[in-house]
């Protein structure tokens, strides 16, 4: 019982908070181990089909094993959409043992456990943060689920900068 409780502080304490201002968000998350390599990327803007204006950030951690990839469109509004639906649409073509609704950072997002062929497992998580609903952001993990990507779900914060 002591060294399951010591195990636990010690797997506590070796989280790391990041903070970083991406475009016009703060984006703030807990991760274990410490030492990222964390790259932002854009502002990238781009336009949809119809001709709607739209701009993307993209945060890589490790090279490419947390991806966090937000965008902002002039008009379209995401804070309504099913994004356990939308996970499963968009990623048909791997097996996807698992799927949920779930909160995440205060907002009713998706998320799902994805097998690619040959491959690790990783997880897609899908939301519109409460901050802004012309916004969504996707969440790509390739840490294990109980060492890395649920602490990231239950730990990202998205707000407006200077606010």
């Amino acid at each position: 019982m002591l060294l399951a409780s010591l195990l636990c502080l010690a797997y506590i304490a070796s989280a790391e908070h990041i903070s970083k201002t991406v475009g016009p968000y703060n984006v703030s998350f807990d991760l274990n181990g410490s030492g990222r390599e964390i790259n932002i990327t854009g502002p990238i803007h781009s336009e949809y089909l119809d001709g709607e204006i739209y701009t993307y950030w993209d945060i890589l951690i490790n090279k490419d094993i947390v991806d966090i990839y937000i965008q902002k469109s002039e008009k379209t509004t995401w804070d309504k959409l099913d994004w356990e639906k939308q996970i499963r649409d968009n990623h048909n073509d791997y097996e996807t043992p698992g799927h949920a609704t779930r909160i995440i950072d205060g907002s009713r997002g998706g998320v799902a456990k994805i097998w690619q062929i040959g491959g690790n497992p990783h997880y897609v998580a899908m939301y519109s943060p409460a901050v802004d609903p012309h916004s969504y952001v996707s969440i790509i993990s390739y840490y294990p689920w109980d060492s890395g990507t649920l602490q990231l779900l239950k730990t990202i914060h998205i707000e407006k900068a200077n606010s």
